[in-house]
């Protein structure tokens, strides 16, 4: 039974149960979980409770239209669009919606005297509604926010109304039917307000939550990688320790219990094996320091001398350029660049190595630089080995891995920290390889600057 009817009944039985209907509907529109389920309940039961001929409701967002949907009371039609323009809406309805949205106040109009010049228009001939009853816009307001607009068209057809009435003069001021249609409309309106509100803020609450469950997976994801890393960085270090260490304490405990018996190219044999090793392990703590450094993060770069940087690299692996008779040939002067130094020494020691390595039978290196013109400064060295292959060039970047607990051999470890460092202080670093013609080993690093300045880059801390 619809409300306006009730109302020219008047019995005590029909307004108890327009009570129970009111409650009813104030309880279904809360019980809604979308803005969408609560615009199209909201409207069912305002079109229902004031006997109204059709209706519509308007939500926004950001003051943006969200979605209109559309009831007309004698079809029973249901329409709901999810749109940001009211073009396909009629346009007395549309017209009244846009002023109530830019008033945020009610408007009440007769539909057949609706003002063309105010910017509303009269309803199309033949359309629900034309000249048959009151338009009522109602603002959805919540805490001040405007939320939406509650469009009605109240039968008024029996009643003598002005074309334009005076809402602000209060329900008394109106015919009986049209001020207990607007006060239960003002119910609903109030009502779809407060549970809108709520679930737009619910679905604000729920996207954040997801943001931060995003954030604790992610700092979950990166806890872990650290972990991982430290255990490699753990297992390499006591690997690749343990060789050398046992190398030192062998040959020394021999030469101890043996020297005197010992013949001279023996014990030069044996020394230069102890050197040898402790030139590695002092390799593997220098690098151990530059990861240490590397994930502390943030170093002042400075100038580089770039050629007393290749001198104590070129030292660092004097053995093993004599051992293998390689042929080292630096370039007469160095362009200025920015850096660290203890980190870049530690990229060329890096390259030189693999040079060595990977080289021609004896090895022959050219070192050098090239000033780029982009604000950076490109390091290289040429090689006169056979070239790499594209596999071996990947595995040589491949960061440390262990596979139940079996350590991958080779420089792969020493390549992967040599490009962290690089980047790091903002280059880049790649290798390039022609069949026959050799490898480039090839690092950029910025020129250098008046004075030196403070680095940091992802991931430090």
């Amino acid at each position: 039974m619809r409300f306006c009817a009730v109302m020219k009944l008047g019995g005590s039985d029909d307004i108890r149960q327009m009570e129970q209907a009111v409650v009813c509907a104030m309880q279904t529109i809360s019980e809604q979980s979308t803005v969408e389920d609560v615009a199209r309940t909201a409207l069912a039961w305002a079109v229902e409770l004031t006997g109204s001929l059709c209706g519509l409701l308007a939500f926004t967002h950001d003051g943006a239209l969200r979605c209109v949907v559309e009831l007309n009371a004698e079809t029973g039609r249901v329409v709901l669009r999810t749109t940001t323009s009211l073009v396909d809406v009629a346009p007395q309805p549309a017209a009244l919606i846009e002023r109530v949205l830019r008033s945020r106040c009610e408007e009440i109009v007769e539909t057949g005297h609706f003002d063309l010049e105010s910017g509303g228009g009269n309803t199309e001939p033949g359309s629900a509604g034309a000249g048959r009853g009151t338009a009522v816009g109602l603002p959805i307001l919540c805490r001040g926010q405007l939320s939406g607009v509650l469009y009605l068209e109240i039968d008024s057809r029996d009643i003598e109304t002005p074309a334009l009435l005076d809402v602000n003069s209060g329900l008394h001021s109106l015919p009986v039917h049209l001020a207990s249609g607007l006060a239960l409309a003002r119910l609903i309106a109030a009502q779809t307000a407060i549970v809108s509100a709520h679930l737009a803020e619910r679905a604000a609450l729920l996207e954040r939550l997801a943001e931060r469950q995003q954030q604790l997976e992610a700092a979950d994801a990166r806890g872990q990688a650290a972990s991982q890393e430290l255990d490699d960085i753990a297992h390499w270090v006591a690997h690749d320790l343990r060789t050398p260490l046992t190398s030192v304490m062998g040959f020394t405990q021999i030469l101890l219990a043996d020297w005197a018996e010992l013949p001279a190219s023996e014990i030069d044999s044996l020394l230069g094996t102890i050197d040898q090793s402790s030139m590695k392990m002092a390799q593997i703590l220098d690098e151990l320091l530059v990861i240490v450094r590397l994930r502390k993060g943030g170093v002042e770069r400075t100038a580089l001398d770039m050629e007393e940087i290749v001198a104590q690299a070129q030292l660092r692996l004097a053995n093993a350029i004599r051992r293998c008779e390689g042929r080292i040939e630096t370039a007469a002067s160095w362009p200025a660049a920015a850096g660290y130094r203890p980190w870049i020494e530690a990229v060329w020691s890096t390259l030189i190595r693999s040079g060595l390595d990977h080289g021609g039978r004896p090895p022959s290196l050219t070192l050098g630089a090239t000033e780029q013109g982009d604000g950076l400064i490109g390091f290289w060295l040429r090689d006169n080995g056979p070239g790499l292959s594209d596999d071996t060039r990947a595995q040589l970047f491949a960061p440390l891995q262990y596979s139940g607990g079996t350590h991958n051999q080779g420089h792969g470890f020493g390549f992967a920290l040599a490009r962290q460092i690089v980047e790091a202080l903002g280059g880049e670093l790649s290798i390039e390889s022609v069949p026959g013609q050799g490898n480039t080993y090839y690092f950029t690093l910025p020129a250098v600057e008046p004075t030196g300045y403070r680095v940091s880059f992802p991931g430090s801390r």
